[in-house]
């Protein structure tokens, strides 16, 4: 989706993106963020329009060139070692659209804590289990995901929102804002960009096939049950 220019492909959608933007309030002059995970930078734009400086963090070699070929500062890394991309102390808040779950949360929150200046804040979107779902299930639920669709749903521990917030906690978190978005994933995402689309599917004509089996399994069998995850945004201060 990345590729294809795709934007705001996460739970809650561009609606839960400019919610995120506004929490983190009014940068003063030279603050930075990171955007974890920046995919298709929509988000990443989002925040140097509204003043701040941006480090885009984008694993995936392919969108970090999406994201430099629209003049951001697109940088290899995970959320487990962002302390290491960025430095410590360095930023002054961390934004993560639908990263998290994929992330050993524990060291995840830890390295992002380590990153930021004390104070500094940490806003995202995410899909958690629900409480009560069994480690058996959420495991089914996000290997059928993975067979068909290429990436999981949440967090391959049944973690519940609660057990986020401990985790929040233990790596020196205080949660500022939390809200429940509700079952399932909200939101839409953006239209395809066919400017930027054209160029990759030159590239990669597999990827027109791979939207339409995506779009045709979505239609005729959704990625969980209606009940199985929810949607949660957070906004957390590291303490000290």
């Amino acid at each position: 989706m990345g590729l294809l220019g795709r934007e705001d492909v996460h739970p809650g959608g561009a609606a839960a993106s400019d919610a995120l933007v506004l929490h983190l309030g009014e940068p003063g002059p030279g603050a930075q963020v990171v955007d974890l995970g920046a995919g298709a930078g929509g988000t990443s734009k989002r925040l140097l329009r509204r003043g701040w400086t941006v480090i885009a963090v984008e694993p995936d070699v392919e969108l970090r060139g999406v994201l430099r070929a629209q003049g951001l500062d697109g940088r290899d890394g995970r959320a487990e070692e962002l302390d290491r991309v960025v430095g410590t102390h360095a930023v002054d808040a961390v934004i993560a659209e639908s990263v998290l779950y994929m992330t050993d949360l524990g060291r995840a929150f830890a390295a992002i804590r380590r990153a930021l200046r004390p104070g500094g804040l940490l806003a995202f979107v995410d899909l958690v289990w629900v409480p009560g779902i069994s480690a058996r299930a959420a495991v089914e639920a996000n290997d059928r995901a993975v067979e068909r669709y290429g990436i999981g749903i949440a967090t391959p521990r049944n973690l519940a929102w609660s057990d986020w917030t401990r985790l929040l906690d233990e790596a020196g978190f205080d949660v500022v804002f939390e809200q429940r978005l509700g079952f399932g994933t909200q939101g839409h995402a953006s239209r395809i960009h066919l400017r930027k689309a054209l160029p990759a599917l030159l590239r990669r004509p597999s990827l027109a096939r791979d939207v339409l089996r995506t779009a045709w399994r979505t239609r005729t069998d959704p990625r969980l049950a209606s009940t199985d995850a929810e949607t949660w945004m957070c906004v957390a201060r590291s303490r000290g």
